[in-house]
């Protein structure tokens, strides 16, 4: 219920719905050596502390924008944060599909991570089977993209979009939802899974 109540209120706070280019991946800039980019609970400057860059840190995955395109809705802890857009910088090189990413859901518990061409593919069955990506592509959809990976006669097949997703069992928020079906040695039929995933620095 509480979970329902967060996820209810993300939803509902000031976040710019059209952004089509988050998540991505930010690197901390303009932060002198001694000091840290704070995380917020409200994208306020006013707002209670609740965490802290690194004057240099990077793979920072920001999800979405405030509404006044100041503020990145980062993940902290077991939960979500503020910080300010003004001392991160966008790194470069980033694709759609993405390069590496990590998507994972429960009940039950699965993950696949992928690090292009290589995915690996855990469950209650299976820990860490190894598959290829052998296609992928955005259907010309600048908000989604699916993957297919082989492994030992294992085949995942996945379409992942962008959208707020919550993983049911903390205050995390994610900015991909995925949806997957994975054909395993010895299974009668293959299985069907739902989920989030979160980009990989």
């Amino acid at each position: 219920m509480i979970r329902s109540l967060v996820l209810a209120a993300l939803l509902c706070a000031p976040i710019a719905a059209s952004a089509q280019d988050l998540p991505a991946l930010f690197s901390v800039t303009d932060v002198a050596n001694d000091d840290v980019l704070n995380i917020r609970t409200a994208p306020s400057a006013q707002s209670q502390i609740i965490g802290e860059y690194a004057p240099h840190a990077t793979g920072i995955e920001v999800i979405a924008r405030s509404e006044n395109g100041r503020w990145g809705l980062v993940n902290v802890e077991e939960g979500t944060g503020w910080t300010s857009l003004r001392f991160l910088s966008e790194e470069p090189g980033q694709t759609m599909p993405p390069a590496a990413y990590t998507c994972l859901g429960t009940e039950p518990f699965w993950s696949f991570d992928v690090a292009s061409p290589n995915v690996t593919w855990s469950d209650f069955n299976v820990d860490g089977a190894s598959l290829l990506v052998d296609w992928t592509g955005t259907g010309m959809r600048p908000d989604r993209f699916a993957i297919r990976a082989l492994g030992d006669l294992t085949l995942l097949t996945a379409s992942v979009r962008r959208e707020i997703c919550s993983d049911g069992m903390s205050d995390r928020t994610y900015g991909f939802s995925v949806d997957a079906i994975v054909d395993q040695p010895g299974e009668l039929q293959p299985i069907f899974v739902s989920g989030c995933c979160a980009l990989s620095p």
